[in-house]
């Protein structure tokens, strides 16, 4: 494993303990905000597009980029004071990654598994994490209104294709590790509320909610 390389999950669970707490951590904040702002420039302004790549195998796969941008530096952001010293280049990071993002957004309103690969399978939790980016970052006044259309588009997918009847949430991959060998992400499985996409789902529907609600 490449020296770059870190726990992704790691961060995810230092932010979401952080807001569930429903109070600021200095030193968590510190943690989060240090361990996305040493990654390398290509981490997050591109090596494509503004795509985020997988610091090991340079896939750019949408499981990897989620749980990077912009679910932790939303929730980071959202948390930190308004005068953190590193609130403003995340901001940047955040904005540069949701423009990459939407490059990459497909006709349907949904991002692939393996996100500059039409041919790999649309997947509903990367979908979920980059509304649910877009819409927070707008609903917060950190970008421009005139990106919602992004979060409309996917949110619009998901809602007439992902979420059934009876309130599943179908077509999100597994947990998935990392691996050299394309095949491997082409060939994740996917179940129906996966631990890591029904909580985001009604996050992101909450978010959608806020973004309409305010007509922005």
């Amino acid at each position: 494993m490449k020296k770059n390389t870190y726990c992704i999950s790691a961060l995810m669970l230092l932010t979401c303990s952080l807001l569930a707490q429903q109070r600021t951590d200095e030193e968590a904040v510190r943690v989060v905000a240090d361990n996305i702002l040493k990654q390398p420039v290509t981490q997050f302004v591109g090596v494509s597009n503004g795509v985020v790549y997988n610091s090991t195998a340079e896939i750019p796969k949408g499981e990897d980029v989620k749980f990077k941008s912009p679910l932790t530096e939303v929730d980071l952001i959202e948390a930190m004071p308004a005068d953190h010293p590193n609130r403003a280049e995340l901001l940047t990071i955040l904005k540069k990654q949701i423009v990459g993002a939407s490059r990459w957004q497909n006709g349907n309103g949904m991002w692939n598994q393996l996100l500059d690969k039409c041919d790999s399978y649309d997947e509903s939790s990367v979908t979920a994490m980059f509304v649910y980016g877009v819409a927070k970052a707008i609903n917060n006044g950190w970008i421009d209104s005139s990106y919602r259309n992004i979060a409309r588009a996917g949110w619009s997918a998901l809602k007439n294709n992902e979420i059934t009847p009876d309130g599943r949430f179908t077509n999100v991959c597994v947990g998935t590790g990392i691996s050299e060998d394309l095949p491997f992400y082409f060939n994740r499985p996917v179940g129906d509320n996966e631990k890591h996409g029904l909580g985001l789902i009604i996050n992101t529907a909450v978010e959608i909610m806020k973004l309409e609600s305010e007509k922005k």
